[in-house]
C-alpha cells in the first residue's frame, strides 16, 4: 500500500498552520508559568492542570474522527485553545466549510495576540517579584499596573 493513498499532499499546509498555532499557544501558556514562578518545581504545579485541560482533544480523538462535523468536534474546533489538534485532526478525515478553518484560524491568532500581551505584562512585573506565587488577583493586579 502506498503512503500516498493514506495521505494526502494537500493537508501539508494545514500541518504547518495548525502546527505554529499550537506552537505559540502553548509557549504563552509555558511563559506564564515561568514569569509567576520562582523554581521548575513551582512552574509544574502551575502548569499541570492546565496542560490537562488542553489534553482534552487527544481524550475526545475517537468521537471527533468518527464524527469529524459533530457538535463536539465542531465547538472543540472553535475554541482557541482545542483549535489546534481539533481542526487538524477534521481536516485531516473530512472537509469542514471553509468559514470553519477561517474563523478557527482568526480566533486562534486573536487568542495568540491577547495571550503575547498579557504574558508580557505579568512577565514584567513576575520577573521582579520573589517570594510567594501570585494568586489570581495579585495576576489580574499584574495585568493593570504593567
Amino acid at each position: 500500500m502506498n503512503v500516498f493513498t493514506l495521505f494526502s499532499p494537500a493537508i501539508v499546509p494545514f500541518f504547518v498552520l495548525f502546527y505554529l498555532l499550537g506552537y505559540l499557544t502553548f509557549v504563552c501558556i509555558y511563559a506564564v508559568g515561568g514569569a509567576i514562578s520562582n523554581s521548575e518545581k513551582e512552574a509544574q504545579h502551575f502548569l499541570a492542570p492546565l496542560m490537562v485541560i488542553t489534553m482534552v482533544p487527544w481524550f475526545l480523538a475517537l468521537p471527533i474522527l468518527q464524527s469529524p462535523d459533530s457538535r463536539l468536534a465542531v465547538a472543540l474546533s472553535l475554541v482557541p485553545v482545542f483549535t489546534p489538534i481539533t481542526m487538524f485532526m477534521r481536516l485531516a478525515v473530512s472537509e469542514p466549510p471553509a468559514w470553519q478553518i477561517a474563523l478557527s484560524v482568526a480566533l486562534s491568532l486573536a487568542t495568540i495576540w491577547g495571550m503575547f500581551w498579557a504574558t508580557a505584562k505579568i512577565f514584567r512585573v513576575g520577573i521582579l517579584s520573589y517570594g510567594k506565587r501570585p494568586s489570581v488577583g495579585q495576576l489580574l493586579g499584574w495585568l493593570r499596573v504593567a
